[in-house]
């Protein structure tokens, strides 16, 4: 089915004019070679100039003659190759294999042109005919010349035109490719044609981690992944015709180079498009699954939203987004030489849209001050689930996936998001950064506990709605706090956030180790062992509070929260509390904190 989406993506693209037909590619060029009539090198020149910032020549995108995989061995290409091959000089400190490359590449140029009497096509003939490497220096400038024989890609030019779009050379190069096709013949699992059969598919460029050269999205290299009786790399483990291997393949490499076709999670590339292949409807689902504020800001997001809300039409450069259109999604994650699909993903438009608006709603919770984003994207939710001083800032692959699609389909999200979540809590302590502090101008992705909050708030809601309340999750969480709840954990958690206001009343916070440094790991998971002394310290805490009507009000607080606290099987604190009833905890140790600075900003 995904091959299938593929090549009926490259057929709706090809329509467009943006991709090529059979037989070519796009690749990427670095420099051109201008010859003159008799094949000698007049210059040889990069297409675009150097940026001295990245230390590259930048390459352009041409439509050249299709080029095969090359894992192994000699493998020229046809007008489109490196300096291996076109000049016969190089880097790699192997002469002898050098010398072979540009004699095969020499070779097959000479056969394929063998027939083509023009200037351009005789040019190139002459040229391979006479050319001498080793005057090459004498050509080209040292800073073109390194950059030349280590990175560069080549084409040719005869008088001011690329020699493979001169009409007769395409026409030999098209029936050269068409009679060198590979002779198996079966039944295309694509499109259903009895065909000629693609022993190695094109490779796919792109895909974050993989390899620069390409990898391949269908291949077998040993009998042990080939079907019995199909060994051999006959191609016929996964029958793929001709046509269908170079489409899809084509559609996903254009796809991979497009911005707003992909988008990076940790590390899977995310691939989407809409049965059209209509851009507009790549930029709604962009801005809402990744909400980076590329192309729209956030007041239009928020009109959008409201539209999907409302069931009315969503009208992008004049033309009417269509709900029932499918759209596909795709994740690619790299496997040493290959690609590995972690997940493919069908749906309509309008149930891709209802469903990260229903995401949007699950995260939404009272915000810090200082936060002017109204969405989160998938990448802040995977940050919260890892340690912010590794090298590595990847969530598991598995944890990647499994979001991505709980997000897209509407189902619960995965487990080990609250698991990494609730660890990541304990090992930092829960610590918070404060409104009007230094760090006022701080983004949401570096006020982790916000996000945290979020999450938790998100998948203990998402999971009532989906599989009914349990002993401790019989309400959703609000979006701010709720002050009549009954849920335990949640108002010890309101409990905790009241007795380090406390503290930090009553000294001005100039404590080298407060309560949450020492208690908030323990009073989330242990509450009897920890509320006690908790108790005992805020008594002490409340005495030294200079301001009675701060005493007081602080005092109220306690009681109420107290009051909501029902005693259970004779114990009033729990010995222990689940994973999930620690996130119930967390959520209202945030509300309870929001509120304390919610009223101090008011009262500024």
């Amino acid at each position: 089915m995904i091959l299938q989406a593929l090549t009926k993506c490259y057929e709706d693209l090809l329509k467009k004019g943006v991709v090529p037909k059979q037989g070519w590619c796009q690749a990427k060029v670095n420099f051109a070679i201008n010859l003159d009539v008799d094949g000698n090198i007049k210059s040889v020149v990069p297409l675009e100039d150097f940026d001295a910032k990245k230390k590259i020549f930048p390459p352009i995108i041409k439509d050249v003659p299709e080029q095969g995989v090359r894992s192994s061995g000699i493998s020229p290409q046809f007008l489109c190759d490196n300096s291996s091959y076109i000049l016969g000089v190089d880097n790699s400190g192997k002469p002898n294999r050098t010398a072979e490359c540009f004699t095969a590449s020499k070779n097959l140029h000479l056969k394929i042109l063998m027939n083509v009497d023009n200037e351009c096509a005789n040019a190139v003939k002459a040229f391979f005919s006479k050319w001498n490497p080793e005057i090459l220096k004498n050509i080209v400038p040292k800073a073109i010349y390194d950059y030349l024989i280590n990175k560069g890609t080549i084409v040719f030019r005869y008088n001011g035109k690329y020699v493979h779009e001169d009409y007769m050379v395409q026409c030999a190069w098209d029936e050269y490719y068409s009679s060198n096709i590979y002779d198996k013949k079966g039944q295309c699992l694509v499109t259903g044609k009895y065909t000629n059969l693609r022993r190695l598919h094109p490779m796919i460029k792109g895909v974050w981690g993989s390899q620069s050269s390409g990898a391949s999205m269908v291949s077998f290299n040993a009998p042990a992944y080939e079907s019995y009786g199909q060994s051999g790399n006959t191609g016929l483990n996964a029958p793929v015709g001709d046509y269908a291997a170079f489409a899809y393949t084509t559609a996903l490499n254009y796809m991979l180079r497009q911005k707003n076709y992909t988008a990076h999670i940790g590390g899977t590339t995310v691939v989407y498009w809409a049965d059209s292949v209509e851009e507009d409807y790549n930029d709604v689902f962009e801005s809402l699954f990744e909400n980076n504020g590329s192309n729209m800001s956030q007041q239009e997001l928020k009109s959008i939203v409201k539209n999907i809300a409302d069931g009315t039409s969503i009208n992008i450069n004049g033309s009417e987004l269509k709900y029932n259109n499918r759209f596909y999604v795709l994740g690619l994650v790299p496997n040493a030489a290959r690609i590995s699909i972690s997940f493919f993903m069908v749906y309509t438009f309008g149930n891709v849209l209802k469903n990260l608006i229903q995401n949007y709603n699950d995260l939404n919770i009272i915000k810090p001050s200082f936060v002017k984003f109204d969405y989160l994207p998938l990448r802040s939710l995977l940050l919260e689930t890892i340690n912010k001083n590794s090298k590595d800032k990847k969530a598991p692959e598995s944890l990647t996936a499994a979001l991505v699609k709980s997000v897209l389909n509407g189902s619960m999200y995965p487990a080990a998001l609250l698991q990494n979540v609730i660890r990541r809590l304990h090992i930092e302590k829960g610590k918070l950064i404060e409104p009007g502090n230094k760090n006022t101008d701080k983004t949401f992705e570096q006020d982790g506990n916000y996000i945290k909050a979020a999450i938790i708030k998100a998948y203990l809601n998402r999971k009532l709605r989906l599989r009914g309340a349990t002993k401790y999750l019989k309400e959703e969480f609000t979006v701010s706090i709720n002050e009549n709840s009954k849920n335990k954990p949640y108002n010890l958690g309101r409990l905790f956030a009241v007795y380090e206001h406390i503290q930090d009343a009553a000294s001005g916070k100039a404590v080298n180790a407060t309560i949450k440094d020492r208690y908030f790991s323990s009073a989330m998971s242990t509450p009897a062992k920890v509320f006690p002394l908790l108790a005992k310290l805020a008594a002490i805490h409340l005495e030294k509070i200079s301001k009675e009507g701060d005493r007081i009000y602080l005092e109220k607080q306690i009681t109420e929260i107290i009051n909501l606290l029902d005693e259970e099987n004779g114990l009033f604190f729990p010995r222990q509390l689940s994973l999930e009833e620690q996130g119930n905890f967390y959520v209202g140790y945030y509300h309870q904190v929001q509120k304390r600075y919610t009223k101090k900003e008011a009262e500024k």
